[in-house]
């Protein structure tokens, strides 16, 4: 039996319908499995207070880099003012003159100048520990993100089949049917084989 004009476009504007419920219930179902939150994961592995410990060791760095740069300048302050004063000195034991006021300031110099270089050499040791305990921190933080990433793409991709199980599980009963009313329609040649068509479709 031939299908009217107004049949045509009946069948047409039931096709537009059904896709745009389609594809809203589709939508919807997407919701119906519950997305696999990522913060479980990172709370799992500890990452949130590692680093906030990375945190923590990183403001010591910067107060023992502060220090360094301090230990430092005050070395080279020490080592310039005890080059001069030994220069100083040597000139006058070079004439063969003795000097109580530069020898002692010589002694000052050179005392100060040992002294900054244990203060520069103590400075550098515990801004390297301290660097050290860092990039172990950062190690820490990098692998616990791993770990937890890790876990969330196997949750993700559990989510993705059952959001793929839900959708199935609601668009192969309809299609069963269509399929069936169209063979129905069509083997009885009924006037309505090209709206069951366009269920089907």
């Amino acid at each position: 039996m031939e299908a009217t004009r107004g049949e045509k476009i009946l069948a047409s504007a039931m096709v537009i319908f059904l896709l745009i419920g389609g594809i809203h219930i589709l939508a919807e179902l997407g919701d119906i499995p519950e997305s696999p939150p990522q913060n479980v994961n990172y709370e799992k592995y500890g990452v949130y207070n590692l680093e906030n410990e990375e945190k923590s060791i990183n403001s010591e760095l910067k107060v023992a880099n502060d220090a360094l740069t301090n230990a430092n300048n005050e070395y080279l302050s020490a080592k310039e003012n005890y080059l001069f004063k030994r220069e100083e000195y040597r000139v006058i034991l070079d004439k063969g003159e003795t000097d109580e006021i530069k020898e002692g300031e010589h002694e000052e110099a050179r005392k100060r100048y040992e002294e900054s270089q244990v203060k520069l050499n103590e400075a550098q040791a515990v801004y390297d520990a301290i660097k050290g305990r860092l990039d172990q921190k950062r190690g820490e933080v990098s692998d616990a993100r791993s770990l937890a990433r890790n876990d969330y793409n196997t949750a993700y991709q559990i989510y993705k089949l059952k959001v793929l199980a839900v959708r199935l599980a609601f668009v192969l009963p309809l299609l069963a049917v269509a399929i069936v009313l169209f063979l129905k329609a069509k083997k009885v040649k009924s006037k309505y084989t090209i709206h069951a068509n366009a269920f089907m479709a």
